[in-house]
């Protein structure tokens, strides 16, 4: 079966795009004042990062593994939890007269870290980074991975 989490209390402006461009490495020869060859050398990424306030029973055994005692202490797992592949849905709200947004991507590698304060100044968060892996389909050829459309 497919497990499926939601995850509420975002973090007000944390949610952040940050996309690579595809980078090359120019080749130089003694005998020529020009590079001797551009190679392809990374194809880029696409990434984005969010923050949840979200520590609710849920997300805490699922996206970092803890277990919770008969005693009712909250034990984490043994070793760091593993980078996982996950499908992201992402719904915005209607903002004056900016439509609400639903963004979905189909893969990502997705690295979930504990991070924030604890105390009267702030609150523990999850700091989500998403990084878009290739989408196969039957057939083993990429298709789009990523699409969004406004909704009312």
């Amino acid at each position: 079966g497919t497990n499926v989490i939601t995850v509420h209390a975002i973090v007000r402006d944390s949610f952040s795009f940050s996309d690579t461009t595809p980078s090359t490495t120019d080749l130089d020869v003694e005998d020529m004042d020009l590079h001797y060859a551009t190679l392809n050398s990374d194809e880029g990424s696409r990434q984005f990062t969010f923050q949840s306030y979200d520590m609710s029973d849920t997300a805490v055994k699922y996206l970092l593994g803890y277990t919770e005692s008969e005693e009712g202490n909250w034990f984490e797992a043994p070793a760091v939890r593993p980078v996982q592949n996950f499908a992201i849905q992402v719904l915005t709200r209607k903002l004056d007269d900016i439509p609400a947004t639903c963004l979905q991507w189909a893969r990502c590698k997705v690295e979930i870290t504990k991070s924030g304060t604890l105390g009267k100044s702030g609150l523990p968060n999850f700091t989500f980074t998403c990084t878009e892996v290739v989408n196969l389909n039957a057939q083993g050829a990429a298709v789009p991975n990523h699409r969004f459309k406004f909704v009312e």
